[in-house]
Formats: C-alpha cells, sequence, structure tokens
C-alpha cells in the first residue's frame, strides 16, 4: 500500500475523535496511515491515572523486594471487566 503524505498545518483545529466512526466498525490501518486526531486519542486513553501511579513500585526497587510486595485488593468493576468484558463494546478485556 503506497504511503500518502499529509501535511498539517499547526493553526489548523483537529478533527473531533468520533468513537462511533472508529470503535468496533472494523477499520484496518497501518501505524503510517492513522490519523494524527485518532493517534492523540490512542494516546490520551493509554495515559495512567495519577492516582493509580501510587500503585506502581519504584524503578530501582530490587526484584527480592518487589516479589515481597502485596498486591492491592482488586475492585469488583475491574475484575468484572476483565472477565466479562465491556458490554457496551461487546468484547473481552484481557490483562
Amino acid at each position: 500500500m503506497a504511503r500518502t503524505k499529509t501535511l498539517l498545518h499547526l493553526n489548523d483545529a483537529l478533527p473531533t475523535f468520533n468513537v462511533q466512526a472508529w470503535i468496533g466498525v472494523g477499520k484496518v490501518f497501518t501505524s503510517l496511515e492513522i490519523p494524527f486526531h485518532v493517534l492523540l486519542e490512542k494516546q490520551k486513553q493509554l495515559v495512567i491515572p495519577d492516582a493509580h501511579l501510587a500503585y506502581f513500585p519504584a524503578a530501582d526497587l530490587p526484584v527480592a523486594k518487589f516479589i515481597q510486595l502485596s498486591l492491592p485488593i482488586q475492585s469488583t468493576i475491574s475484575s468484572m471487566l476483565l472477565t466479562k468484558g465491556v458490554p457496551s463494546l461487546g468484547m473481552q478485556w484481557y490483562c
């Protein structure tokens, strides 16, 4: 597939991300073809919320201490999403 070049003007407003146009509709694209506004939305969705960063161990924590850490209690809603999926999207979520 030939790559087309797109010129992005910084003064132009990006299109609003439309969930219905992109989620669950079978669109196939390569990382070179994805529209910039869709890429930005993907990156925004992948950001770990600040409130959850406290659950991450320090990057310099030795492995011996890491395996001694106790895991936080998993909420009912998050365990439901991991096992039953998101009803509105009709798909499974896996770790």
